[in-house]
């Protein structure tokens, strides 16, 4: 009788093949500041410290790329952001500044901002904090709260899963602190993800495509009216769409700050030329862009410096919102975009702008 040969179960186990489902590599695998859950990635690309009169300002950009193989809605969840800095100070989120994101309130809810599968778009808030005589600390950790919103039959929506976010190691140094370009998305199930579309800024320096549009600086300059420092941006807008766009300006969302933490806002009434402005229930849809079509708008930001020493880089950020046109010239806004600059560098101030300058100084007059 030949003798069998009994073999350990443990060893059988490690003799055959492996069945195990592999396990999707983590999208936030060496980029800095980047979280991720099942539906989404949360990037931080950029954080600024500024101050404004007697409170000190916080301003942060999230990236949301969308991970899954359907349409993917998100809102903030009202109340929810959050920054506290080393020395236990806590940096409330200024309603008003919100961008991009709309928000939870209760059982009610704003649900603009949809992203295709794979597709990446911004949002951008201020947090404040009025220190008196407190201490101010150097490095911060950011807290916000995000939920899907869910679609159901019949052009119904209600709310899905919450997300609570959270972001370490914020502050100087780091000016920039994620890499602006959008990171591939992360397969959730078995189909083939979609190809990321080509970036239209690729060869592009001080542009920024979002959605349907790409805008681009085309001159930034500076002058000095009355006791004012005046910043002009040339912002060129081209539809990448195939289909008639609509832009306006969000009203009061425009912020510029320098690398010393000046703060810059709009130059009064006329800071912007070139294209309509939406406020509350009123927005003005002149801005009209045919596929492929350009056109640009100029912003003036305005800072009074006093004593405060001027910086020499720039970023500036603002809202824009596609309107939609609807039957006896009714509108709607039907997104909302946040568009930002980086490390902005002046191109010299233009010959009009400058004689401009002089003569409202000699007039005192206010931008």
């Amino acid at each position: 009788m030949t003798a069998r040969t009994v073999i350990p179960m443990a060893l059988l186990t490690l003799m055959l093949p492996s069945t195990a489902p592999a396990q999707a590599a983590d999208p936030c695998e060496g980029v800095t500041h980047c979280t991720s859950t099942s539906a989404f990635v949360a990037t931080l690309t950029d954080f600024r410290e500024s101050t404004a009169s007697y409170y000190r300002m916080l301003g942060v950009t999230v990236r949301f790329q969308n991970r899954t193989d359907r349409p993917l809605t998100l809102a903030y969840v009202a109340g929810s952001g959050l920054g506290t800095d080393d020395q236990g100070n806590r940096y409330e989120a200024q309603p008003q500044s919100l961008r991009g994101l709309g928000e939870v309130r209760g059982n009610t809810f704003d649900a603009k901002f949809t992203l295709r599968p794979g597709e990446a778009a911004d949002a951008r808030m201020e947090l404040a904090f009025r220190p008196g005589n407190a201490i101010v600390g150097t490095r911060f950790v950011l807290e916000m709260a995000v939920r899907e919103i869910d679609p159901l039959p019949g052009d119904q929506w209600r709310l899905g899963r919450e997300h609570s976010l959270q972001w370490e190691g914020l502050g100087a140094p780091v000016v920039a602190v994620a890499p602006e370009a959008p990171m591939p998305a992360a397969p959730t199930s078995s189909a083939t993800p979609p190809e990321p579309p080509a970036d239209p800024c690729a060869e592009k320096t001080r542009c920024y495509a979002t959605g349907p549009f790409l805008a681009e600086v085309t001159r930034f300059s500076d002058s000095k009216v009355s006791y004012y420092h005046v910043l002009t941006y040339t912002v060129r807008f081209r539809n990448l769409s195939t289909e008639p766009l609509v832009l306006a300006y969000a009203g009061g969302t425009a912020v510029a700050l320098d690398d010393q933490g000046n703060r810059y806002g709009p130059s009064g009434s006329n800071h912007l030329k070139g294209m309509g402005i939406s406020q509350g229930r009123r927005a003005d849809p002149s801005f009209r862009l045919k596929p492929g079509e350009a056109r640009d708008a100029t912003f003036q930001m305005a800072f009074r410096p006093g004593r405060a020493v001027l910086g020499t880089v720039y970023t500036f950020d603002f809202a824009v919102e596609e309107l939609e046109i609807l039957p006896r010239n009714q509108i709607r806004t039907a997104r909302e975009y946040t568009v930002g600059f980086r490390d902005l560098t002046l191109s010299g101030p233009s010959p009009a702008s400058a004689a401009k300058g002089v003569l409202d100084a000699l007039r005192g007059r206010r931008p």
